[in-house]
Parts: C-alpha cells; sequence; structure tokens
C-alpha cells in the first residue's frame, strides 16, 4: 500500500505545485490507517507552521504572508 499510495504523492506533486500527504500509518488507535493525500489551487487558503521560527504563514492567491505565532489561532481567524 505504502509503495500505491507514494506513486500517487508523485503523480499529485508532478501537476500540482501546492499538494499534500497526511500519512495515516496508524501511529495511534484513533487516526487509523488511512492516508490521505491532495492538491490545492493557488486560491485555496493554506497554512504552514514553522516550528523552529515560530511562525505560522497563510498561502493564497500565489502569496504568503506571516500571520502569528499560533496555528491554532490562526485556524480559528
Amino acid at each position: 500500500m505504502t509503495s500505491d499510495a507514494a506513486a500517487h504523492f508523485r503523480e499529485v506533486a508532478a501537476t500540482h505545485q501546492r499538494c499534500f500527504w497526511l500519512d495515516g500509518g496508524g501511529a495511534r488507535e484513533w487516526s487509523g490507517k488511512r492516508s490521505m493525500i491532495g492538491r490545492l489551487s493557488d486560491d485555496d487558503v493554506s497554512l504552514t507552521y514553522d516550528a523552529a521560527r515560530g511562525e505560522v504563514t497563510r498561502h493564497a492567491g500565489g502569496g504568503a504572508a506571516v500571520v502569528g505565532a499560533d496555528p491554532f489561532a490562526a485556524l480559528e481567524a
């Protein structure tokens, strides 16, 4: 299954600059073993968190801006 998921992710990443793979490897009983692979368009909003810098960055419309230090506050906003 992992190799199939990896191959699928490579296909998605080859054609979409903004994509993700949330790996449900079953590390916790509640999380299960389901993985999610997806892509975003330029207009979709996403957040990244840089723990070393303590910065949350909002990405949308081809631009990016630091919006704070708390990822949960940024999600709520």
